[in-house]
């Protein structure tokens, strides 16, 4: 599943170390068109996960590979989002967690998840629905707020950096659950 590039390596106290090609140069895109991307996959996550638990309630064989894929572009349009954001001469200012760093044949994310939250019983419903729409919900509205003035000054980026760096850490663990194989549901 996914792109032969992409590792992702998970240890038993929660620290995780991602690398995955960035399909598109997130130098050319702009913050909206970013944005835009992340309310998109949202809405077809949702919409996935709704059609493929319709019938049966369970996700099984290509409905799950197709979440699977949908969560890894989630993640590279967070990191996108993250790189696009960040701003190296200020690089301290800006969370250290998830470290998030631009490779030569991609990105990397280091970072830690909350092991008591990934041993609960996950449901990709249920986080789509509670946890990622009203973040992404979240996100657009500090960015419009930011971008009122038609600037986005240092600490609204390293706000709106914040945003992005939470929600990547709990997409990425997403991604490592439902492509682990334990969900279900």
């Amino acid at each position: 599943m996914g792109h032969n590039h992409q590792m992702l390596d998970v240890r038993k106290n929660g620290a995780f170390i991602l690398s995955d090609a960035l399909l598109v140069d997130y130098r050319q895109q702009r913050l909206a068109d970013l944005l835009n991307e992340l309310m998109e996959l949202e809405n077809r996550l949702e919409s996935t996960v709704r059609r493929s638990l319709k019938d049966d309630e369970r996700l099984l064989g290509q409905e799950k590979a197709n979440i699977v894929n949908l969560l890894q572009s989630i993640v590279r349009t967070l990191t996108s989002l993250h790189l696009k954001l960040s701003d190296v001469e200020h690089a301290a200012a800006y969370p250290q967690h998830p470290e998030v760093s631009e490779g030569k044949d991609g990105y990397l994310v280091k970072g830690k998840m909350n092991v008591a939250e990934v041993n609960v019983s996950f449901s990709i419903e249920k986080w789509a629905k509670t946890y990622f729409e009203s973040a992404v919900e979240n996100l657009v509205r500090e960015f419009q707020k930011a971008a009122e003035d038609h600037k986005i000054t240092l600490e609204e980026k390293i706000h709106l950096t914040k945003l992005v760096a939470a929600m990547l850490v709990q997409s990425v663990q997403a991604f490592y659950l439902m492509r682990t194989g334990a969900v279900f549901k």
